[in-house]
């Protein structure tokens, strides 16, 4: 099928330009493409795939959770990171930022939820954005 080879050929070539990097196809997929887009949208620097619970840092030392997804909501586990970059993909190739700050300050919205299966309560996007109002520009990435 042509659009399985196209998929696996831009694959090879992500590969290729992000030596460290996995595409592969799936959630570890669409994680890698939101870390990429971040590492050229923000000043970031990607940590190591596979490091546990964080994904890069900023030049303040900050360690920075980056979630991507075509969806209205993005999961969290319970114990939440330093900092979170919750990002949609928008339907031009893009993306949109829905988040962008602490993660303590997103406890409230945890609060009385149960998690998945997985251990993820699904967080619509529509809260995160009315959390980010709250953050300051100067704790934004």
């Amino acid at each position: 099928m042509i659009e399985i080879d196209l998929i696996l050929t831009a694959v090879r070539s992500l590969e290729a330009r992000y030596p460290g990097r996995k595409f592969t196809l799936g959630g570890t997929f669409l994680g890698s493409l939101g870390e990429v887009l971040a590492e050229q949208a923000y000043p970031i620097k990607l940590l190591p795939q596979g490091t546990k619970d964080y994904d890069a840092v900023d030049a303040k030392g900050r360690r920075i959770q980056i979630r991507i997804n075509s969806g209205n909501s993005t999961p969290l586990k319970a114990k939440l990171p330093e900092h979170l970059l919750a990002l949609k993909f928008t339907e031009s190739g893009g993306f949109e930022e829905v988040y962008n700050g602490p993660g303590a300050i997103l406890g409230i919205l945890l609060k009385g939820r149960r998690p998945d299966a997985s251990g993820f309560v699904a967080i619509q996007h529509s809260r995160l954005r009315a959390m980010m109002s709250q953050v300051s520009v100067a704790d934004r990435v």
